[in-house]
């Protein structure tokens, strides 16, 4: 059995991060958040399922700080990778999916929070690991803030109103070529 001390940030490293810099949400809420795991220091390590297992989860809080720099709230919900149980040495690097449902119509912005878990036992990023924060934008997309990735989009893209502007203005452009083309037919 693997005690917390193991998994301290002195005897054990890792880093997690999400493969993609947008995760869009369906009309019901869900969407696969593809996470990237890449292991150091205390490897060998096993993920797998079930009790007392290691794995990859997330938390979902409301958010009570910014988009820019998010603060938990209130929790709201928690999640997990979905896998067969595999080893991962030193250097080993991994993507996941995760599958992420959020609250029906929610009228606030919310954040995950992404770590390794050792189940019935701890989070790692509460005994001292950093995780991976991903604001998320209501039932629109989880958006990664990281400014220094070329992939990276404006500031103000990054901001919720900006997203829901957005995507105001390209419905209005559907419908407009929907009613022209209906016209056409006519």
């Amino acid at each position: 059995m693997m005690h917390e001390e193991q998994f301290s940030p002195e005897n054990f490293q890792y880093a997690l991060e999400s493969c993609n810099s947008f995760s869009y949400f369906d009309h019901s809420g869900r969407t696969v958040l593809a996470l990237r795991l890449i292991m150091g220091k205390g490897a060998p390590v096993a993920l797998y399922e079930g009790e007392r297992a290691l794995t990859i989860g997330a938390r979902l809080y409301r958010n009570i700080g910014s988009f820019q720099t998010p603060k938990k709230g209130d929790f709201l919900d928690e999640f997990r990778i979905q896998t067969a149980g595999f080893e991962l040495r030193k250097g080993a690097v991994v993507e996941l999916p995760m599958m992420i449902t959020l609250p029906e119509n929610p009228d606030y912005e919310m954040m995950l929070e992404v770590s390794l878990v050792k189940e019935l036992q701890f989070w790692l990023c509460d005994i001292g690991h950093p995780p991976l924060i991903l604001p998320v934008a209501r039932r629109h997309a989880i958006i990664v803030p990281d400014r220094d990735a070329p992939h990276h989009f404006d500031a103000s893209i990054a901001s919720s109103a900006d997203i829901r502007a957005r995507e105001a203005r390209y419905e209005g452009i559907i419908f407009a070529l929907l009613n022209q083309l209906s016209r056409n037919k006519q």
